[in-house]
């Protein structure tokens, strides 16, 4: 497995049971037209759980300047609020 060294760490996707990013994808499956959904794994502790991704509009989305510890900025893509909001409730 790579390491992701070059990478922070609060962007990857952690275990809900133990919090580690060691985790695995078990099975993929496309749910419908614009879904995909995944069985993942936790590598240290074992935890199985599901997740969905969804193509996410282009109006829903962009690009944030984000300050970086150098002092210059960085663009970071970013999902509009409104849209995560409605993607936790559905």
């Amino acid at each position: 497995m790579g390491t992701f060294s070059r990478h922070s760490t609060r962007f990857l996707m952690k275990c809900p049971n133990c919090g580690k990013s060691w985790i695995i994808v078990l099975e993929s499956r496309h749910t419908n037209e614009v879904a995909v959904s995944r069985r993942r794994q936790c590598k240290l502790c074992d935890h199985v759980w599901g997740t969905a991704e969804v193509i996410v509009p282009d109006e829903e989305w962009g690009y944030a300047e984000k300050p970086r510890s150098n002092g210059h900025l960085k663009s970071e893509f970013c999902v509009k609020s409104g849209m995560l909001e409605r993607l936790v409730s559905a």
